[in-house]
């Protein structure tokens, strides 16, 4: 089972690929070549690469419970290597099979690279603002602190003498 983090950013990636789909098939129908063809070929494009990804993540997951630096690279070489005929097999179908736009398939395996490097710039400033506001509340919070020390002190000295 994978954990609940990892699921969570196989569901976002799932969701921007369907987003992917969506606009791709629009931007097909304005354009004037849309139809069916279009449609399948943005389902297929999205299925794989959300397949692709959940195969990355698993990989993943399963190379670091294993352990050992050698046996994490060689799992890993081997689910790249199987991972990749996969997206060129799905390539090929694509365009064999007439009712399937191989272009309107390609595209959404182009996008996850972009998509996990827009993530991962969010997720940063998300945690920088997490970090900058916790830092706020912890220096607000140990000032507050000093002040109500100095009080009880300055009050605790100059308490006895009035």
């Amino acid at each position: 089972m994978l954990p609940k983090d990892i699921r969570k950013e196989i569901l976002k990636m799932t969701a921007a690929m369907l987003a992917v789909s969506v606009v791709t098939v629009l931007a097909f129908y304005l354009l004037g070549y849309g139809g069916r063809p279009v449609i399948y070929g943005a389902l297929l494009g999205a299925a794989t690469a959300a397949l692709n990804y959940f195969l990355l993540a698993l990989t993943v997951s399963i190379a670091c419970r294993k352990g050992g630096n050698g046996t994490f690279n060689g799992y890993m070489s081997i689910s790249y290597t199987v991972r990749i005929l996969l997206l060129g097999a799905v390539i090929i179908f694509a365009i064999k099979c007439k009712s399937i736009n191989y272009i309107a398939a390609v595209i959404p395996l182009i996008f996850p690279r972009f998509f996990v490097t827009v993530f991962g710039i969010l997720e940063k400033k998300k945690s920088k603002k997490e970090t900058d506001d916790s830092t706020k509340d912890y220096i607000t919070e140990q000032h507050t602190a000093d002040k109500l020390g100095e009080c009880s002190s300055e009050k605790a000295t100059d308490g006895g003498e009035h």
